[in-house]
């Protein structure tokens, strides 16, 4: 007897995929793509201005057995509906499924997850309705526009200042910010609806970072284990507002399966309204995350889904310093800011990048098309572009990166090692290519200190993926982890807190002192040694082969 075909939920994340699982049973069956199969080139434009702005599409690498798989999955299916998130990316992908695996736009197949409760899954299908070209249109009017800019401002940077560097709308409105930021009067805020935007102002001034609260309520929106049962806790975090999915799922109720911050969030969320508190000098006399955002505010800037995502590359590009919660620009910032704002400080000037949004909008309203956005957008930025690679010279090249030379010495010629960037972040080669080709993993000393010895902890880029914390006296010292090593000390014992991050992208908080008596009870001491034995099985099988 054959199975029959049962209803095929498509999603775009495997954390989705789970919860969807989790929540509609063995009725449906579930299928994540992990975002686009077909999109444009990582390495190329991609789009052809000369050509009314048509797109190249190709296979994502890698996807290849997973779109033939989910062709053959779609083809057996009774019925077939798209669960991805609201707004624009979301419906971008429920057109982009549509057009691969043959389902009718038309049809009543868009599924939107504005709630990841059974209650609130149930009525979605119930409502399902057809594709909202508008939006969709709205999502790659912005991918294109954005590409354009990057893929035009890179290589001139490339060739002012050095290959590898990197530089959007939102980062340069930053580093403008940062560069000529004032200190002002605190303003009053008044309690308001919960949002992106207040969540985040909010979380500035409770001594959370802006990404770390856009993080939790990610997790609470995808949802989290209640003993038995799973549910999602808040409405789409990207939503206005954001409120609870469900009442009957009280902070009070569930608070034994939240993390510290995931249950002040809650508590927060739960009220309705947030309640600012006086706002201290400090957030004001210097560049801080709440100083940043009310000032992006101010000039009108699509910031909520951005902001957190543009500072972090900042930081991680060395552009900009992060002390004690303030920014500063740093030389190569400077460098930065000065040389595009040589040719492109009116391209790409607040009032453009404030309408930027304006416009999309009129996409998804259909007061104006994608093809009008991009010619008026093109043009002026594309003069810019011609005129700064000019000023280069007739024949303007891609600058090396400056040499930077570590401590370590190569244990094979004797040169010193010289810090480089690869796929898998900075590693140390040898100055001696090619006759010498040895290279060893890069090891960053960080401010923390070993909660074993004192000494300072160090981190060890393995692979593109994970980063090896240890002390670095390490394995004089044993201690280290895979654990992200926080600003935040613990309250008990003073040592630092680390982060654990799970695979459907909760997180854990604790202390790094094994001795606290915070960790006498604490559920990572079971995930940890877990983990410790099967990396001891592991050793073992490699020694027996």
């Amino acid at each position: 007897m054959t199975n029959k075909p049962k209803t095929l939920v498509l999603t775009d994340t495997p954390a989705k995929a789970r919860a969807l699982k989790r929540l509609l049973g063995r009725h449906y069956t579930i299928a994540a793509t992990d975002g686009f199969l077909r999109d444009l080139p990582r390495t190329q434009l991609g789009i052809e201005p000369d050509n009314d702005f048509k797109l190249k599409v190709i296979t994502v690498r890698g996807k290849a057995p997973l779109l033939n798989q989910l062709r053959r999955d779609t083809v057996d299916a009774l019925r077939i509906y798209i669960a991805t998130e609201p707004g624009c990316d979301g419906e971008a992908l429920a057109a982009h499924y549509c057009q691969l695996f043959g389902i009718n736009p038309e049809s009543n197949c868009r599924v939107e997850l504005n709630a990841l409760t059974k209650d609130a899954l149930k009525s979605a299908i119930e409502h399902a309705r057809s594709i909202d070209n508008g939006l969709v249109e709205k999502y790659w009017t912005r991918r294109c526009v954005n590409r354009l800019i990057s893929y035009n401002l890179n290589p001139y940077i490339w060739c002012a200042v050095y290959r590898g560097l990197s530089l959007n709308q939102m980062q340069l409105m930053l580093l403008r910010l940062i560069n000529r930021y004032k200190p002002s009067t605190p303003p009053k805020l008044d309690d308001a609806p919960v949002n992106p935007k207040t969540l985040q102002l909010w979380a500035a001034l409770e001594n959370f970072s802006a990404g770390r609260a856009v993080l939790i309520a990610r997790q609470l929106y995808e949802g989290i284990a209640l003993d038995k049962n799973f549910s999602g806790l808040i409405t789409y975090f990207r939503g206005d507002p954001i409120e609870p999915a469900s009442e009957d799922l009280t902070p009070d109720s569930i608070k034994e399966f939240l993390s510290t911050n995931q249950l002040k969030i809650c508590n927060a969320i739960w009220s309705r309204r947030l309640k600012f508190p006086t706002i201290d000098q400090k957030y004001l006399e210097r560049p801080t995350d709440f100083s940043l955002m009310l000032e992006l505010d101010r000039l009108k800037l699509n910031w909520a889904d951005t902001y957190s995502a543009a500072i972090n590359t900042l930081v991680k590009n060395h552009y900009v310093d992060r002390i004690d919660g303030g920014y500063s620009l740093t030389d190569l910032g400077n460098q930065m800011l000065s040389t595009v704002d040589k040719f492109f400080s009116k391209a790409l000037n607040e009032k453009f990048i404030a309408e930027l949004e304006v416009q999309f909008n009129a996409v998804a309203d259909g007061r104006t098309t994608r093809l009008e956005v991009l010619r008026k957008i093109y043009e002026p930025f594309h003069e810019a572009t011609e005129a700064a690679m000019h000023s280069l010279g007739d024949d303007p090249k891609p600058k090396d990166p400056p040499i930077i030379e570590s401590d370590q010495v190569c244990d094979k010629c004797g040169r010193r090692m010289i810090i480089k960037n690869g796929r898998y972040g900075k590693f140390l080669a040898c100055p001696g290519y090619p006759e010498c080709k040895n290279t060893m993993p890069y090891v960053e000393q960080l401010e923390e200190h070993c909660p074993k010895c004192g000494g300072r902890l160090t981190a060890k880029s393995i692979n593109r993926r994970r980063v090896f914390y240890s002390c670095e006296h390490y394995p004089d010292c044993s201690f280290g982890t895979w654990d992200v090593p926080q600003e935040k000390h613990c309250s008990t014992c003073g040592a630092v807190m680390l982060l654990h991050q799970f695979k459907d992208r909760q997180s854990m908080m604790y202390c790094s002192n094994e001795d606290c008596p915070s960790r006498a009870e604490h559920p990572i001491n079971k995930i940890l040694e877990k983990a410790r034995q099967q990396s001891e099985e592991r050793r073992q099988r490699r020694n027996e082969q």
